[in-house]
């Protein structure tokens, strides 16, 4: 017990672990409760929280002046900012108008937050070698950035592949190769649900890259994510221990990824660190009961060995709609059908929706569709009238000749292959010292 309050949790006013010293993420999009930038930084204030990990959509990143005021007001300090991995959907290699925004603004009130990066959405059938050096491509232009302006990157472990730690360290490697050395690592607990019985070795292989640890609820042997109350999951303590007796005082940070008030789940996350630190301390504790035992889930539930990939909104932070977004109606143009003659005693069929669940466009309706060339009623066959006898005239000696059939040659011109080009990276000019 002595080892572990002298390495990271031992009782002082300037513990390492302190709630003024840990931070808060995903409580922007995920809150339920929508609040404005005033009252999600009163509501940090309030419950003692003294950092923030902002995380955002297009419509927060139209507010980032009030949103930094207000954190400003209220002495919250801005410890990262949720980056997506391909800055802009059509160029991989330039930024979105968003990012471009939060870029600017910071850099205007001089704030240098590190930039937080899950990754994702790269090609699974690629072999190793091949997605690390994609991935480390498409990463290389937001580390340049950060450099110039004097940030670091911190990517974080999705579930699945990139979740291995050794994948992580070995993009951070091929970017040190690069000359980029502003680049470490984020530990999401939620994500590395098939890693608990590792987690002793993992954090050894990334402990020089490591400068956070977002905390959640873990059981031992679980098969799939489950967001949790942390202190709430079997492995807390269990895991709490490695990290202590490790030494490692990088930054500790409680979550409200769910479709529920952020304040009780920042709160159920404080009493889970409180316990965990009294019983490392051997002092007697209650375990708390949380607030909200079972977050609404936000995310789908990734099973054990599931492919990295999440769903992706379009120029969002990190994926926060699980959802797929709907797409706007488009108006058919109706198109004019030949009048048909309605068959006698023939009801006409009910229409079945064929629409799959999340349409990408508006199915036209069964009553605007060209409707088929009626068949030719067929009447039927009379007798045959009598006919008298008549002469027959001899055959002609000429042949009759058929007429001849001059075919239309086809007219139809295909347009030549587009060959796809890979943007090239940009050289590396300078380097920011990384210090977890």
């Amino acid at each position: 017990m002595t080892r572990i309050m002298t390495m990271g949790w031992r009782p002082s006013e300037e513990r390492w672990c302190n709630r003024s010293r840990m931070a808060a993420t995903n409580i922007v999009t995920h809150d339920v409760v929508g609040r404005t930038p005033s009252q999600r930084a009163s509501m940090l204030r309030r419950i003692g929280i003294g950092q923030i990990v902002w995380d955002w959509a297009p419509e927060n990143a139209m507010d980032i002046e009030l949103e930094l005021d207000a954190l400003r007001e209220h002495g919250i300090r801005v410890l990262g900012v949720w980056c997506p991995v391909r800055l802009d959907v059509d160029a991989p290699h330039a930024f979105s108008p968003y990012m471009g925004l939060i870029f600017s603004e910071l850099e205007r009130r001089g704030l240098t937050p590190d930039l937080w990066v899950e990754l994702e959405g790269d090609d699974p059938e690629q072999d190793d070698t091949h997605r690390i050096w994609n991935m480390t491509d498409r990463l290389e232009p937001l580390v340049s950035q950060a450099s110039d302006d004097g940030m670091c990157v911190a990517i974080a472990n999705p579930p699945g592949w990139w979740g291995q730690p050794e994948h992580l360290i070995a993009v951070i490697d091929a970017l040190s190769e690069r000359g980029w050395d502003n680049v470490g690592i984020v530990y999401q607990q939620h994500n590395a649900f098939d890693r608990v019985q590792s987690f002793e070795t993992d954090l050894a292989a990334m402990s020089r890259h490591l400068i956070a640890v977002i905390l959640n609820g873990t059981d031992f042997y679980a098969t799939a994510r489950r967001i949790r109350p942390y202190g709430a999951g079997t492995a807390d303590r269990k895991l709490a221990f490695v990290i202590a007796e490790s030494g490692w005082e990088g930054s500790l940070v409680v979550e409200g990824m769910s479709k529920d008030d952020a304040e009780p789940r920042l709160l159920d996350g404080l009493d889970g660190v409180e316990w965990i630190i009294a019983r490392q301390s051997g002092r007697s504790h209650p375990r708390p009961v949380p607030r909200i035992d079972t977050p609404t889930p936000d995310l789908p539930p990734y099973p054990e060995g599931a492919a990295a990939t999440a769903p992706v909104p379009v120029i969002t932070a990190r994926g926060f709609a699980a959802e797929p977004v709907a797409a706007e109606p488009v108006a058919a143009e109706p198109v004019a059908a030949e009048p048909v003659a309605a068959e006698p005693n023939l009801a006409a069929p009910e229409p079945v929706n064929t629409a799959p669940e999340f349409a990408t466009e508006p199915f036209a309706a069964e009553s605007e569709l060209a409707s088929p060339e009626p068949f030719a009623s067929q009447a039927p066959a009379s007798s045959p009238p009598e006919l008298e006898p008549t002469s027959v005239e001899p055959p002609s000696s000429e042949p009759e000749r058929e007429p001849g059939v001059t075919a239309m040659p086809a007219s139809a011109t295909l347009a030549p292959p587009i060959t796809p080009m890979r943007p090239v990276a940009a050289a590396a000019s300078s380097a920011t010292a990384f210090a977890p």
